[in-house]
């Protein structure tokens, strides 16, 4: 290769030859290095050697950032490298692969349990339903914008490797005196997520061990209570009366619905008009427990309030029977106050129906089959078989009780095909 002594002229008047993709130019200051200009204008030095009788060739840089100097230094180190009888393409690999390594190891003792715990929930939530998602999110809400801020916010800036058994026992400890039972959910939620977390490579082996010590439970969260809030048949009348109190018509058949049917919370809300048959008397229940769902009676009462939300509403099949998005718990605590009854949540109505079927001793299975109960006895998983028609009698029983003692004037037919009233 014929070489020049390079100058700032001649790498500034280096050009293409016509006719060519790219012109070289040789530097005779230092082997190897060279200057690349191609048919587009572009320039570059170069650095060419061989290693292992087969020609190697790198780009060094732009001649506008690098120096004739700078360009023949970079070349003789490269030079060494091939004096040496390494290809400096694996060198420069060996080099990008650890400051690679380098970068991610400091990315991992920087991440944080926000990072991880977001992780999670993006990859989790489409499994989850509305009401766990919202639980979730709530958590962790850093109340920017003046909602209520969440009981495990101040985790989220720590570093997953940071994130020790005290730490976390701090603010638990803070919630329990406040909510207890709060505490207890974002535990669970906490619990999950770093175990979720720690499986993932890019956070696998970053969490202390006692970060998901059991005995966080143990020492620092208050014993779950069990839950006993139920009406009674003293308090019907005045529950019902203070219903009014509820500005929307869907709603308050939604509570009424709750205590009359013993239904979960979230299967009457996901009832459709599609899932209710006034012909038959019937309501189609998505069952929490079982796939298949469940089929209950339709009660005369609590279809009469039906059917006057069905008029109003239209009843399209695919319409929800009660499409508020609000939450009801605020309603329902309303309604206690108002009537003067100790305060019931929603899964306090559903506990009322199955306490005051004691009052006229129905049978434990068939209040169980309604509410979708799993059986407990033999007898009952594969000794009674009881059709909808013969709960309806029951359910009706029980449902004429609770009117009747709430002071509400409705009358039962005394025969009405397969509504007939047990007596």
């Amino acid at each position: 290769m014929a070489t020049v002594n390079f100058t700032t002229g001649r790498v500034a008047s280096h050009a293409c030859e016509a006719g060519r993709s790219q012109s070289f130019i040789w530097d005779s200051g230092q082997p190897g290095l060279g200057l690349r200009a191609t048919a587009g204008g572009a320039k570059a030095f170069v650095y060419q050697g061989k290693v292992a009788g087969a020609t190697v060739r790198l780009t060094i840089g732009d001649p506008a950032t690098w120096s004739i100097g700078k360009a023949r230094g970079e070349a003789r180190r490269l030079q060494l490298i091939v004096d040496a009888g390494r290809d400096p393409r694996i060198e420069a690999g060996k080099v990008a692969a650890g400051v690679l390594a380098e970068r991610q190891r400091m990315t991992r003792e920087r991440a944080t349990l926000a990072d991880g715990w977001n992780a999670w929930v993006e990859a989790r939530r489409e499994k989850w339903g509305a009401h766990h998602l919202r639980g979730v999110l709530t958590a962790t809400h850093d109340g920017a914008d003046g909602a209520v801020r969440g009981p495990l916010a101040d985790l989220m800036p720590l570093r997953l490797a940071a994130l020790d058994k005290d730490a976390i026992a701090l603010v638990l400890e803070r919630e329990t005196h406040e909510r207890p039972a709060r505490a207890r959910l974002c535990w669970s939620y906490l619990r999950t997520a770093l175990r979720w977390i720690d499986e993932q490579p890019e956070y696998a082996g970053l969490l202390p061990a006692s970060a998901r010590s059991r005995s966080i439970a143990t020492d620092h969260l208050a014993k779950p209570q069990a839950k006993t809030d139920a009406l009674e048949r003293g308090h019907l009348a005045a529950w019902f009366q203070a219903l009014d109190v509820v500005p929307t018509l869907s709603r308050r058949v939604y509570l009424a619905g709750l205590l009359l049917t013993g239904a979960r919370r979230e299967e009457l809300a996901a009832l459709r008009w599609r899932d209710v048959s006034l012909e038959w008397h019937t309501l189609s229940i998505a069952d929490k427990v079982e796939d298949a769902g469940r089929v209950i009676p339709l009660t005369p009462y609590f279809q009469s309030l039906l059917e006057v939300l069905h008029e109003q509403s239209g009843g399209a099949p695919d319409a929800f029977v009660f499409p508020s998005t609000a939450s009801p718990n605020k309603s329902l605590t309303r309604v206690c106050k108002v009537a003067g009854v100790p305060r019931v949540t929603l899964h306090g109505l559903r506990r009322s129906y199955g306490s005051l079927s004691e009052w006229i001793e129905l049978p434990a299975g068939v209040v169980a089959q309604i509410m979708g109960h799993k059986p407990s006895a033999t007898a009952e998983r594969h000794y009674r078989v009881r059709p909808v028609d013969l709960l309806r009698l029951h359910a009706t029983k029980l449902e004429r009780f609770i009117v009747e003692n709430a002071g509400i004037a409705f009358a039962y037919p005394a025969a009405r095909g397969a509504l007939e009233v047990a007596a």
